[in-house]
């Protein structure tokens, strides 16, 4: 009877080929033992995976900028998403972009969901049948029910954070700007708190529909009932195991992430190297003492942090690898499929060999950390000391939009600011970011419903918390305030963002003769480029919370990119086309501590006063320590195209 069990079973698929494999009789082991066996041939499937994945991924977006440029758009962007959707060539790119969403699913949640199944079976599927195969099932996906199970792993993961994830939309989340008003007013609040209830307790109750359709051959409506089934049926094993993975994910996380890379951190930064201010290593002339100092701690850094990063990642592959085997081990128990003990894994790397690997692995990591080490002036530094810009007038500093932010910012040492303007019913010019006066004055009606007067007559009490009250604050105030002091993004707001608007403010920055101190802002691509083509000696800006493309080619002299989209890649290409990289809005430490150090040109925050010492304190770095900063947000993808 047990030289029987110990045959491993065949894959799902009865036509599925193998090749003839000479091997021992194995023993049977406990699911513990088999996970601990298995997960170096999870991991690398994971990593294979995500290494295709990131080369379609950079192809696509190749063939789509491709695209866009032929026709001269250049950018789907939020300044001209209506063009483009009304427009042909959302035909093409809707296609390469499905096509990448059905490579994320097959390669990305498919594959790994039938590998671990082959592992609990005692076989060793190749990379290939796994695509081959998740190809395949696609065709049961072709139906209402398949399709909500893919839309819910495409945007109801990302926002609740559980279920199986696609790589392509992980990243994928409300904007702050977004956020920040929905959690402003009770009922929009209470309707997203509900959406994301209803999303968790949806995800939980089909957490093994697809096990079901992958596994079983099963349609997406029977898949749904049968895992509804076997939550109510094991909901308190499944939610003690969950307990128990998510405490030891945490812990692990916490241990490497929080304890140990700090520590070594810190211990880094005690000894670093300070170089005279505008120092810079030129690799191709005879290295000094100082370069030969230089050198050594930058490739000290630029080792650790890779090898942090790789360490990172790896806990990240064993966490998620031993999800998706642990999930696929209790589909199968409680359907009565395979179940313990299990084959053991015959084809374990010995470990001379695993130690031969991680010495090439240490050794081509240290080769590649001296590289960038000795170009790291010549690819990387183009120092950059970023303005910080006042958002609506003042940031915290004093009630937003007014004229006394405006002289807060000024007195505080900020470099900039940003207003809002919109027309009222007469043609004035007043200063008010929402679409109406309700939230700040009480006055449900907007600038273009009421005369200049009208909006003259209001009172808004100082949103700074010092219990006085303001007028709305005029253009013209404004820009006597600013004049020969503070430069100013004026943001072309609302539903007078016009031509209009664009000629009669170019009129007043004239008679105000503070030309040089304005920048025309707004989302309306359309108005600002109107704007510069009619007055190219203006500068101007586009206002960007979603983009694809090639941005950067945008008429403008700005390119202003939320903080969600403004990635280091995204800033330096911004900075390559001879644009101003400008990101907002940025409030958080950790984001502020990212951004004042990622390249930008600009930087638009309320919290100025923390802006201004997280700058500082940038400013005093060691030289050890500018390396680990900058290292430690370099994408893979960067350090490839410094190779080229």
């Amino acid at each position: 009877m047990q030289p029987e069990e110990e045959k491993p079973e065949e894959g799902r698929k009865p036509g599925r080929r193998r090749r003839p494999r000479k091997q021992k009789e194995r023993k049977m082991i406990g699911f513990r033992k088999l996970a601990f066996e298995a997960m170096p041939e999870i991991m690398s499937y994971m990593f294979m995976a995500a290494v295709i994945l990131t080369g379609a991924s950079a192809l696509g977006s190749l063939i789509i900028s491709k695209l866009l440029e032929e026709n001269g758009i250049f950018a789907i962007t939020t300044a001209n998403v209506k063009d483009f959707v009304s427009s042909w060539r959302i035909l093409p790119i809707l296609l390469v972009a499905a096509v990448l969403l059905l490579l994320n699913l097959i390669l990305g949640v498919f594959g790994s969901i039938y590998q671990c199944d082959d592992i609990l079976k005692g076989g060793k599927v190749t990379f290939i049948e796994i695509f081959r195969e998740s190809f395949k099932d696609l065709k049961r996906f072709l139906n209402l029910s398949g399709f909500l199970v893919i839309l819910y792993m495409v945007l109801g993961v990302p926002i609740v954070g559980f279920g199986f994830q696609v790589d392509m939309t992980q990243n994928l989340v409300i904007p702050n700007f977004i956020l920040s008003v929905i959690l402003s007013k009770w009922y929009l609040a209470a309707g997203y708190y509900a959406l994301i209830i209803f999303l968790i307790w949806k995800g939980l109750r089909h957490f093994f529909t697809l096990h079901g359709i992958l596994l079983d051959d099963l349609q997406p409506k029977a898949a749904k009932k049968q895992s509804e089934q076997i939550v109510k049926d094991h909901w308190k094993e499944l939610l003690l195991t969950a307990a128990i993975i998510f405490a030891l994910g945490y812990a692990l996380q916490f241990l490497v992430a929080y304890v140990v890379f700090p520590r070594l951190t810190d211990s880094l930064r005690d000894f670093g190297l300070t170089v005279p201010q505008g120092y810079t290593l030129d690799p191709n002339a005879d290295l000094t003492e100082l370069d030969v100092d230089v050198v050594i701690n930058r490739t000290l850094a630029f080792f650790y942090v890779i090898v942090e990063r790789l360490v990172l990642a790896a806990v990240d592959l064993l966490e998620s690898g031993f999800v998706v085997l642990k999930a696929t081990q209790l589909y199968r128990k409680y359907t009565g499929g395979t179940s313990a003990p299990y084959p053991e894994r015959p084809w374990i790397v010995k470990y001379i060999f695993r130690t031969l690997s991680t010495g090439v692995l240490a050794t081509a990591v240290l080769v590649t950390s001296f590289f960038l080490a000795l170009y790291f002036d010549v690819y990387a530094a183009d120092p950059v000391d970023p303005y910080i810009v006042a958002h609506r007038a003042g940031g915290y500093l004093a009630s937003e939009n007014s004229n006394e932010g405006l002289e807060a910012a000024i007195a505080a040492g900020a470099d900039a600011s940003e207003i809002d303007v919109q027309r009222t019913k007469d043609n004035r010019y007043v200063i008010n970011h929402d679409r109406t006066f309700k939230r700040l004055a009480g006055e449900p009606r907007a600038a273009q419903e009421m005369t200049f007067d009208e909006v003259m007559a209001l009172r808004i009490p100082d949103t700074s918390g010092s219990g006085r009250e303001v007028r709305v604050a005029t253009m013209e105030q404004m820009l006597d305030t600013i004049k020969g002091r503070h430069k100013l993004f004026i943001e072309l707001k609302g539903a007078t963002a016009d031509r209009q608007m664009a000629d009669d403010l170019v009129q007043m920055i004239r008679e105000k003769d503070c030309l040089d101190d304005i920048v025309l802002i707004g989302l309306n691509f359309e108005v600002l480029k109107y704007a510069k083509e009619t007055y190219p000696e203006f500068e101007t800006g586009v206002l960007l919370f979603a983009g694809f493309g090639d941005i950067q080619s945008m008429n403008c002299d700005y390119v202003m990119l939320s903080q969600e989209s403004a990635t280091p890649a995204r800033i330096r290409k911004v900075r390559e086309q001879g644009k101003n990289a400008v990101v907002w809005t940025v409030n958080d430490e950790e984001s502020l501590y990212g951004f004042l150090d990622g390249q930008a040109d600009y930087v638009l925050t309320d919290d100025v006063e923390l802006a201004l010492q997280i700058q500082q304190e940038l400013r005093e770095r060691t030289e050890i320590e500018r390396i680990i900063d900058f290292a430690a947000v370099l994408a893979p993808q960067e350090v490839l195209s410094w190779a080229k």
